[in-house]
Formats: structure tokens, C-alpha cells, sequence
């Protein structure tokens, strides 16, 4: 099978949260794939995500603007839709 993938992928384990709604509504979520221009996420259910929302990946601390491209039950293909917005971490106590 051929590979149309443009980017290749690094396989990742990292945990995320998808946000849509406006930031109202959030479903954690696990990346298993990465490329500069996308991503593979996994969720319990993929019935309540819209095609366009933001992934946030914790551990790079990074929030990325997302399309869907493809999904499935529990998976989501994704084309990020501009370049990542580094999170700065909010300070405890204030």
C-alpha cells in the first residue's frame, strides 16, 4: 500500500485535550501520530467532536488549530489549520 501521507509521522503517546464550543466543552484525548501538518487522536467517542476545534498536546504545551480529515469511532484524523500556539502555564495562587 502506498503512503499519501505528506509529512512522515512520528508515532507518539501523548495525552491531550480537545476543545470546541467556543473553550465551553472539552474531551480529553490521547495523540498517536504526529507530522507538522497533523496528527491521529484517539477518544473514547468521536460522536460529540465537531469538524473544527483545538488540540491541546500537555506535554509540548503547545494548542493546535484542527480539522477533521477522517474519523472513526474512536479515532480522528486531523489537518492543523495554522501553526501551534505555545501555553504558558498559569501560576498557582493567583
Amino acid at each position: 500500500m502506498r503512503e499519501r501521507r505528506q509529512q512522515p509521522r512520528q508515532r507518539v503517546l501523548k495525552g491531550a485535550i480537545i476543545f470546541f464550543n467556543k473553550g465551553r466543552s472539552s474531551v480529553d484525548c490521547t495523540v498517536r501520530n504526529l507530522t507538522k501538518i497533523g496528527a491521529r487522536v484517539v477518544l473514547e467517542s468521536t460522536n460529540l467532536v465537531p469538524d473544527q476545534f483545538e488540540v491541546l498536546v500537555k506535554q509540548e504545551k503547545r494548542l493546535y488549530s484542527a480539522e477533521t480529515i477522517w474519523r472513526d469511532s474512536t479515532d480522528i484524523g486531523v489537518r492543523f489549520t495554522a501553526p501551534p500556539r505555545p501555553i504558558r502555564q498559569q501560576k498557582r495562587g493567583h
